[in-house]
């Protein structure tokens, strides 16, 4: 089970809740396959892609906003990532088997897992000075 820590906040409220959103689903992808439930996890995992594609698009659109000097290797990772998941979830699609669907299940879940949090810790942490910090409130009491 992955925990939200707020040392993972990379500062953009939007990001963080699909980062937490993320975490959230991988939970409850591991608590399926713990159940041996593989009609909801493949619900979950289609959904768990389905949230990372978006989250990807979401994320490299706000690092281009802010013209972010290191898009080019950001997006890369995330395409690399996304092909290795996929490739984890068409297995489980196509397995007949338990043993085999719980071994492509447990795959991606633990990969997805390890690799956000490494990816926020480590990647996402190298954009957090350049997003845009809100102005502080004027004060509007006697001077």
């Amino acid at each position: 089970m992955i925990v939200w820590r707020d040392v993972m906040s990379v500062g953009a409220p939007s990001l963080d809740a699909d980062h937490k959103g993320l975490i959230e689903t991988i939970n409850e992808a591991e608590h399926w396959l713990h159940l041996e439930s593989w009609t909801q996890l493949e619900l979950i995992s289609t959904e768990l892609l389905r949230y990372v594609n978006e989250h990807f698009h979401r994320e490299e659109a706000i690092l281009t906003a802010m013209n972010y000097p290191d898009i080019a290797h950001h997006k890369a990772q995330h395409a690399a990532m996304v092909a290795r998941a996929k490739t984890f979830h068409d297995k489980f699609l196509a397995a007949s088997a338990d043993d085999v669907k719980k071994s492509c299940s447990l795959a991606l879940v633990k990969t997805l897992g390890e690799w956000l949090i490494n990816h926020i810790l480590k990647e996402d942490m190298k954009y957090r000075n350049f997003i845009p910090r809100k102005a502080p409130a004027r004060s509007t009491g006697p001077r």
